[in-house]
C-alpha cells in the first residue's frame, strides 16, 4: 500500500486513517496539533511553561520556536503541558456523564494532545525515538472505549469533539 501523499511505501495505517508513511504521518500529527494549539490559543508570549515527558516538550519545542517563553519548575509555571490525549478527553466526558465529574480543568494546564489518539500519540513518539507514556485513567472506561474503537475506527475523535462542544456550551 502507498502513502496518500507522497505515494512512498506506507508504514502506517491506524484503524480508519489512510495508510502514510513515516514522514507523511509525522507531519499530519504535528499539522493537526499545531492548528489545535492555534484555534486554542494556548501559548502567548512571555509564558513559563512546564512540560510533563518527553514528547510534549519536543511538540512544545518544535511548534512555538521563536515565541519567547520561558522553560521552568512546575511550581514556577502559569502553563502546565499534559500529555492529555483524546482517549483522556473521552473517558473524561463518559465519567461526566456517568457520574457527573466536572469537565472543567485548571487554568494552567494545557491538554496538547488532545487531538490524537494514544495509538497516534506512541506511533508519533515512536518515529521520533521519543519516549511517550499514556496517562493512567479508568481501566474499564479504557477497555469500553478500544471495543468501541474496534467496531467504529473514528469514534475517540467523533467523541472528543462533541465532548468539546457540549463542555464549550
Amino acid at each position: 500500500m502507498d502513502c496518500i501523499r507522497c505515494h512512498k511505501k506506507a508504514v502506517v495505517s491506524i484503524k480508519g486513517n489512510p495508510a502514510f508513511c513515516e514522514k507523511c504521518f509525522c507531519d499530519a500529527i504535528e499539522k493537526r496539533i499545531r492548528k489545535h494549539v492555534r484555534m486554542n490559543k494556548l501559548f502567548s508570549k512571555n509564558d513559563k511553561i512546564y512540560t510533563e515527558g518527553e514528547l510534549c516538550k519536543y511538540l512544545v519545542r518544535d511548534i512555538i520556536k521563536d515565541l519567547p517563553v520561558k522553560y521552568t519548575s512546575k511550581k514556577q509555571a502559569n502553563k502546565i503541558v499534559l500529555a492529555y490525549t483524546a482517549n483522556d478527553l473521552c473517558i473524561d466526558f463518559l465519567k461526566y456523564l456517568t457520574e457527573n465529574k466536572s469537565l472543567i480543568s485548571k487554568t494552567k494546564e494545557v491538554k496538547l494532545l488532545a487531538t490524537i489518539t494514544n495509538e497516534e500519540a506512541k506511533l508519533f513518539a515512536k518515529f521520533k525515538k521519543l519516549e511517550f507514556k499514556p496517562l493512567k485513567k479508568e481501566p474499564n472506561l479504557n477497555k469500553f472505549l478500544s471495543n468501541l474503537s474496534e467496531k467504529n475506527p473514528e469514534i475517540i475523535n467523533s467523541l472528543g469533539k462533541s465532548a468539546k462542544e457540549i463542555i464549550d456550551l
